[in-house]
């Protein structure tokens, strides 16, 4: 916990603010990110250093009066340097500061801009990935194994501080997703990726899905002055490959961008699943080992345009076209035994080959106007995506020859095809206000409205030996649309008083759903009504030392495959069925934390604590001859508490360091023996080393 202490060993001298605005000389916009040093005018020697807000704001302290030079930078754009004077004043307010973007000529010399891994506000942290090893190759889920707070599973399934989250592209969630978070971060190939940020107590600002809060992926988007192009060839091991081709075209109002990633890796997994069955008169025992290979191909194509009428109003169109071909071989090995002699009475292998393409197009608006009172907009947003998925399963199983005669009459041998069609749609719309009340109070309100349909056609075809051909099996087939519908307004109010910043808001949302499991002609209705609370307070008692106490309701809905009441049969001995009565998890999140800026290293430690209720949790009942049946339930609620501190250190120019732990314990309460569960607690860890190294111009690499 030495972290969470600001450090009374600094000098205590008084300090002087210094404030002002970052943007962009071209279109007069706020530069956000930007990252803003105070210089001795004598040396150029470091004295303080902040990045901007999202209005495009700084403010950082030097302690000393005198004469200083003011540098601000952001990738893309040349620095500029300003020289100020500081007298007796407690502020100096600074004029604001236009930065040029580059202006490819043949006999300028371009200086490079270099950025932080980590840049921290006061609600998210941004980490770009262009100090990654991993943006060269591989998908967004490899760029995800490198960040602080997130972890990924063994289907590709992100989290963060062990529990769910929100993954969105470009701020919004998307058709590309298909059915699942994994597969929208396998889409992404990493050297489309410009950002990511992690929100982990999000504002009433975002929509509150998410029990562990939000990760935005935002892509690139050149903003080049003129004709510009870039290539990119990628050879990794184990026969993975990676193009990226971006162009763009910027003149004057108008910006066009065309960019083209493709992606081929090959993967494999390998795992293994002892079960105990105890019956009051039997005992079985099933063991399973797994092994698969895995080949995907993946293809993003992403065009848009910018067109800024004037200085006030700004219109962005861009389309999104993605496809994914994935091939997957999976063996699985079942004995099943008996008693404690462990005498092998069946045994089967199993091959599934499973091929899935998924093909997505997104189409996304915005339209911003700047209103008269410096600083004020409104924007309105309208996005439209469409995904489609088609999984074909074809599955043999073989008896053991050593065993045949001994096969039971549920253990004979089969051939199934089963064909999986999944359509998804998302359509929203939504409306941004921000109105500042002063230079240090500022008011923002704004709504959504989102429409979203997902539907999901399965069918079962066994082969009859007798027919020589494949029957539809009309027991295991089913088709299920889920229909969801949600209307939310929100308001935020944003201040600072002296080393004081606060915000606080509040999100109203009404839900109204729809499950229709059409095989059985049943309607499944539910809506519901909430407020979701955020509220933010930050210290920060020294330049270099910043405290921060945040708290949000969150929402984690039902997955629409966990609504699904019919009975999967894909794995005979592991059925798996739905819950159409499930209901929303909610959770109270709260967090403090410290960070601590110095000249190249950064700590950050944050203490978290999670309350939920109506958790959302898998319960698995035995069947007859060994079959587990899983389905849904919510149950009483958790606790989670939990320690995660990251240190950042910029050792040498071309050598940095990233480091991240996290240490959570969770505990789960369950009343009278629900289902057959009881509470539980469990304690987990992680920990993250990352080391990059800078060669040479262009080669980077990461251990």
């Amino acid at each position: 916990f030495l972290f969470l202490l600001p450090l009374g060993v600094l000098a205590q001298n008084s300090k002087i603010e210094i404030s002002g605005k970052i943007k962009d000389s071209g279109n007069s916009t706020p530069v956000e990110y930007a990252t803003v040093s105070v210089l001795n005018v004598k040396d150029s020697s470091f004295v303080s250093g902040t990045v901007t807000d999202s209005s495009g704001k700084y403010s950082l302290y030097v302690k000393q009066t005198g004469p200083y030079l003011i540098a601000a930078d952001f990738i893309g754009y040349k620095k500029k340097y300003i020289s100020f004077e500081v007298s007796n004043e407690e502020k100096v307010l600074l004029p604001e500061i236009m930065i040029v973007e580059y202006a490819r000529e043949l006999n300028e010399v371009i200086v490079e801009g270099e950025k932080d891994f980590v840049q921290n506000s006061i609600e998210k942290q941004v980490y770009n990935t262009d100090k990654l090893g991993t943006t060269t190759g591989g998908t967004a889920t490899d760029v995800l194994q490198n960040i602080p707070s997130v972890t990924i599973d063994q289907d590709g399934t992100p989290s963060m501080r062990g529990t769910n989250v929100i993954v969105l592209i470009d701020g919004r969630p998307s058709g590309i997703s298909g059915s699942s978070r994994s597969a929208a971060l396998e889409q992404i190939p990493a050297s489309s990726i410009d950002r990511i940020e992690v929100v982990s107590n999000p504002s009433a600002r975002y929509d509150p899905d998410g029990m562990s809060g939000i990760i935005n992926v935002i892509l690139k988007k050149n903003l080049k002055a003129g004709y510009n192009g870039n290539v990119a060839l990628t050879i990794g091991n184990r026969d993975k490959y990676n193009l990226n081709l971006s162009f763009n075209y910027k003149k004057k109002k108008i910006n066009w961008f065309t960019n083209y990633s493709f992606n081929h890796g090959k993967y494999f997994g390998r795992g293994s699943s002892d079960r105990k069955n105890l019956y009051p008169d039997t005992l079985y025992y099933i063991k399973q080992n797994q092994s698969n290979d895995n080949i995907s191909d993946v293809h993003m194509l992403k065009t848009g345009l910018d067109y800024l009428f004037n200085n006030n109003n700004t219109l962005t169109s861009s389309v999104t076209f993605n496809y994914r071909d994935n091939r997957l071989v999976n063996e699985v090995f079942t004995n099943s035994r008996l008693d404690s002699n462990l005498i092998e009475t069946s045994y089967f292998e199993r091959t599934t080959n499973r091929t899935t393409n998924g093909a997505a197009i997104e189409w996304a608006n915005n339209y911003t106007r700047n209103l008269a009172k410096k600083g004020s907009f409104i924007s309105f947003d309208a996005n439209l995506s469409k995904g489609m998925e088609n999984i074909q399963y074809d599955i043999r199983q073989t008896p053991s020859t050593s065993i045949r005669a001994q096969q039971k009459d549920g253990d004979t041998a089969y051939a199934s095809k089963m064909p999986e069609l999944g359509n998804n749609y998302l359509v929203a719309f939504q409306s941004d206000y921000s109105l500042p009340l002063n230079k240090q109070n500022r008011f923002d309100a704004g709504g959504k409205a989102s429409f979203r349909n997902a539907d999901r056609d399965f069918t079962v075809l066994d082969y009859n030996p007798y027919l020589l051909e494949y029957v539809k099996n009309t027991k295991q087939s089913n088709h299920f649309n889920y229909d969801e519908r949600l209307f939310s307004l929100y308001g935020i109010y944003n201040g600072k008083t002296g080393k004081f910043s606060y915000q606080a808001g509040a999100r109203a949302e009404q839900a109204n759903t729809v499950s229709n499991q059409k095989t059985n002609n049943q309607l499944y209705n539910y809506d519901y009504f909430n407020i979701f609370p955020s509220a933010y307070l930050t210290y920060k008692p020294k330049p270099v030392s910043e405290l921060k106490v945040t708290y949000s309701r969150r929402i984690v809905r039902p997955d629409i495959q966990n609504l699904n009441p019919f009975t999967n049969y894909a794995d005979r001995f592991n059925l798996r069925r739905g819950n159409p009565y499930l209901r929303p998890e909610y959770v109270n999140s709260y967090e403090f934390g410290h960070i601590l800026s110095l000249k190249k290293m950064t700590f950050t430690s944050v203490i978290y604590y999670r309350q939920s209720k109506d958790i959302i949790s898998r319960v698995r009942q035995l069947g007859d001859q060994g079959v587990s049946i899983i389905s849904f339930q919510n149950i009483s609620g958790s606790e989670t508490k939990g320690l995660e501190l990251i240190h950042n250190w910029q050792i040498f120019k071309w050598w940095s360091l990233n480091n991240s732990a996290n240490l959570f314990d969770r505990q789960i309460f369950v009343s009278d023996n629900f289902f057959g569960l009881s509470s539980q607690k469990t304690q987990s860890w992680n920990l993250k080393v990352l080391s990059n190294f800078k060669l040479y111009k262009g080669t980077d690499v990461s251990l």
